[in-house]
């Protein structure tokens, strides 16, 4: 077995050190998975609520200490599928938010495959909602009407669970 070269070993820390700055990104709720043992979800909790640049710095290279003891490959895994989620979550927004545009502009071939793409969808409020939105689409009611368009597609996405590429360019 050879031993490892100082080079290898500064950069295996400092991979490790970029992996403790994501998770030091992470919310509190996320922090609560079994990949991460208890005593680096603490080190990394103390971490959020320390102020001086150099308290920080310290605390950082103690969760760095911390992996070192750890195998990675759960934890890159983990942030890999919170990283993944939140781009899952804008490829949801943004697609609603076309899907809104499009049929407050007055697409009703979209509004028809939603239709067929979506058979529990209620017809007559998302009608009701577009029309509002057309009309005034400067007042109030027209831009509440247009935020609940929205959340009614953004949800349909939601609950849908995904948003595929070849689905998106056919809607």
């Amino acid at each position: 077995m050879t031993e490892k070269s100082r080079t290898r070993i500064k950069k295996e820390m400092t991979a490790l050190q970029g992996l403790g700055e994501k998770l030091s990104r992470l919310s509190d709720a996320q922090l609560v998975h079994p990949a991460i043992p208890e005593a680096l979800r603490r080190a990394v909790l103390d971490f959020k609520s320390m102020h001086g640049r150099e308290t920080r710095r310290r605390q950082f290279q103690f969760i760095g200490r911390l992996m070192r003891d750890l195998d990675p490959g759960p934890l890159q895994a983990l942030i890999r599928d919170i990283e993944g989620g939140r781009r899952d979550g804008v490829v949801r927004f943004q697609e609603a938010e076309s899907w809104r545009d499009r049929l407050i502009g007055g697409d009703d071939v979209l509004l028809d495959r939603l239709l067929g793409r979506f058979p529990d969808l209620e017809t007559v409020s998302l009608d009701h909602l577009i029309r509002i939105a057309r009309k005034n689409p400067l007042s109030d009611t027209g831009k509440r009407a247009s935020r609940e368009l929205f959340r009614v597609l953004h949800d349909l996405l939601v609950r849908e669970g995904r948003a595929e590429p070849e689905e998106r360019n056919e809607a």
